[in-house]
């Protein structure tokens, strides 16, 4: 190599001397080998590099090439066996560098020779190389047995298997543990995690357990997903085991439910149907099951409260109906719909609402009127039986139904009455009640207006008399007992007050009194904003209230929940004063919310006075024992250095107890 400048110059200067020769280099050097299959998966790992071949002559060259390693046991190379190179121009080359499996990692040394019929000038050149050979880390992978779960049954338990093994086969990993985690709705899972160290190609088995929960469920798709940490560097690949919530399937029977007739005498004016729910996925359990009525009147149909069922199983509910005193005849229809988040069935019922027979009306009011203590009322029912018992000669269908009309309104009235008669304590269920019997009376007056049989029109008539009579005197009597109580809770019910004045302003709109009922309604705008401002600023305080106890407790010790002790005596006037400004707040903010009439919020606020004081009470008696030990450490110590100071002095002068000055010593 060191006579090739020389020989180039020769070529260059005299080409007759030489002629048709290419020169090889090659600029990498070094050749680097990751092994990254698993050990013994191939016999050997090939890397591509580059081969120069250059020609400086004018004119082009065919040349044999065969290309070598030496000195490196387990690498060798391979390439074309000839190429031409154009005249001063270069070729690549392409050489694959083979190493063998089973070579360990470090870093070899040797020289690769190029040798050819026009290579160089003596057909071969040498060029040092360097081999590089990498392990790579151990790579453990996580399999699971069975791979996938499926469709899982809510309350089901399970058990697989995860192996977790090294693959590549070159390097051990030390303390090697798998973590599982994104579990969706499982409960008691159970596993060891915890492997210690694996050699390479060592395999080891987690047994897995755990249970689907019954209740909760949200369906979709869930994994449980291995995480595998270890003390040295590794690769780690983790399948994750994967299982399906599905969603519930819901099957109702009947879809139609048919009441068939009711009246409205007792034991006539209700019903109940049993409706079968069943859950026919077998997977899911069907919860949180409302029911809610799309279409039909409100108030007649009551199904029971859903809860749970069970996936794959069936349930029986009650869907009771109940005749409204104020309902019309005829055909009456609803539609209900039955949905979770996941499902939904719809469910149509009818019932008609029929004539009650003449006998079985009069039977009913008989047995009202036995109750009935008010001469005024005892009446009414008297004249209404008297029209009923005139009625059974008659036979025009309209005659009866108008018949019926009074009747069905009259009972409405007495239902309501009474309720408005015995209000005491119950003021707002009272003139609700006032409300509902001026529609029965409207129903009354509807039939009577339709009578044109003057036998029948001369009790109706009366009837409908005395129910106004008797409908104003207790409206008059009821509207004065709602403002007398409206008064007295303006200052402390605001919530109440307003119920009052909405009652009180729908009254006087019957009555057709519009100023009183504006009134009213203002007094009923005025003390709702009072009410919604108590609410505002007793919220206000509460949060106030706990953000200063968080503040004091920053400054605490918790040995325990609900428990707190200052440490810092430099800190105990900060908190004792958080929690004094706080206990002022909850108790300003428990006086809004009981002067609102949120009674509830008010209790909580009150129980949680309660523990408020107590810890304040806690954190004082801590304080002072924590305080008073100090005192007493300080006090020792105060004793130690007194008495300390004492045997000091006393030692010193013990110490000059004895000294006699010579006379030589005295002159100086």
């Amino acid at each position: 190599m060191r006579h090739e400048p020389i020989l180039l110059a020769l070529l260059l200067f005299v080409p007759g001397l030489v002629a048709g020769l290419v020169w090889p280099s090659f600029p990498a050097g070094t050749v680097y080998f990751e092994f990254d299959k698993p050990n013994g998966s191939v016999s050997a790992f090939d890397k591509n590099e580059t081969l120069t071949l250059t020609n400086y002559e004018n004119q082009s060259v065919t040349t044999g090439l065969n290309v070598t390693v030496t000195g490196i046991s387990g690498v060798t190379v391979t390439s074309v066996t000839s190429i031409l190179v154009p005249k001063s121009d270069s070729e690549k080359v392409i050489l694959t560098f083979h190493a063998d499996s089973s070579m360990a990692k470090g870093e070899y040394s040797g020289t690769l020779v190029v040798s050819g019929d026009k290579i160089g000038t003596t057909g071969s050149t040498s060029h040092p190389i360097t081999v590089e050979i990498e392990h790579p880390p151990a790579t453990i992978n996580a399999t699971w047995n069975p791979a996938s779960a499926g469709n899982v049954k809510a309350g089901s338990n399970f058990s697989y298997t995860l192996t977790v093994s090294e693959v590549m086969g070159y390097k051990s990993a030390s303390g090697v543990n798998v973590s599982l985690f994104d579990l969706g709705p499982i409960e008691n899972l159970s596993y060891n995690g915890t492997l210690g160290d694996f050699g390479p190609l060592t395999s080891k088995d987690i047994n897995v357990k755990f249970n689907i929960l019954e209740r909760g469920l949200e369906p979709g798709t869930y994994s449980i997903t291995p995480i595998i940490r270890s003390a040295s560097v590794i690769n780690a690949n983790a399948d994750e085991l994967n299982y399906n919530i599905p969603s519930p399937v819901m099957k109702v029977t009947p879809l139609e439910i048919d009441f068939e007739k009711i009246t409205f005498e007792t034991g006539k004016d209700s019903k109940t149907v049993v409706v079968n729910i069943s859950e026919t996925g077998g997977y899911t359990p069907i919860e949180g099951l409302n029911i809610i009525l799309v279409e039909g009147e409100e108030g007649w149909i009551t199904p029971s409260d859903v809860d749970y069922i069970p996936a794959g199983n069936s349930e029986s509910y009650g869907f009771g109906i109940f005749l409204p005193s104020d309902a019309s005849l005829g055909l009456k229809n609803w539609n209900f719909k039955l949905y979770t988040p996941y499902t939904a069935e719809y469910v149509r019922a009818s019932v008609i609402v029929s004539f009650p027979g003449t006998d079985e009306a009069i039977s009913s009011l008989e047995n009202i009127s036995n109750v009935t203590e008010s001469p005024q009322r005892r009446a009414l029912i008297q004249d209404t039986i008297s029209l009923l018992e005139t009625s059974k000669d008659k036979t025009q269908l309209r005659k009866i139904a108008m018949v019926m009309s009074v009747y069905s309104g009259t009972r409405t009235f007495l239902s309501n009455i009474d309720i408005a008669t015995n209000k005491e304590g119950r003021m707002v269920e009272a003139g609700d009640a006032i409300i509902r019997a001026k529609a029965a009376l409207n129903k009354m007056e509807i039939g009577d207006q339709n009578l044109q049989d003057a036998e029948l029109k001369l009790y109706s008539n009366k009837i409908v008399s005395q129910a106004r009579e008797i409908w104003d005197s207790e409206a008059r009597s009821t509207l004065s007992a709602l403002e007398e109580n409206a008064e007295n809770e303006k200052d402390s019910n605001y919530k109440l007050t307003a119920l009052y004045y909405n009652r009180i302003s729908d009254i006087y709109v019957i009555l057709d009194e519009p100023a009183k009922a504006e009134e009213y309604s203002l007094k009923q705008s005025d003390i709702e904003k009072l009410y919604h401002d108590s609410l505002l600023e007793a919220s206000t305080l509460a949060g106030e209230a706990e953000e200063g106890l968080e503040f004091a407790r920053v400054k605490t010790f918790s040995p325990g929940e609900n428990t707190y002790i200052v440490l810092n005596p430099f800190s105990y006037d900060f908190v004792s004063g958080n929690y004094d400004a706080s206990i002022d707040k909850y108790e300003k903010a428990e006086a809004l919310y009981r002067r609102a009439g949120e009674e509830s919020d008010a209790d909580l606020l009150q129980d949680k006075l309660v523990e408020i004081t107590r810890q304040k009470n806690n954190i004082f008696r801590i304080f002072l024992a924590y305080g008073s030990l100090l005192g007493l450490v300080f006090l020792w110590f105060v004793g130690r250095v007194f008495w300390g100071l004492q045997n000091y002095t006393r030692d010193e002068m013990d110490g000059h107890g004895g000294d006699v000055l010579t006379g030589e010593e005295s002159k100086r």
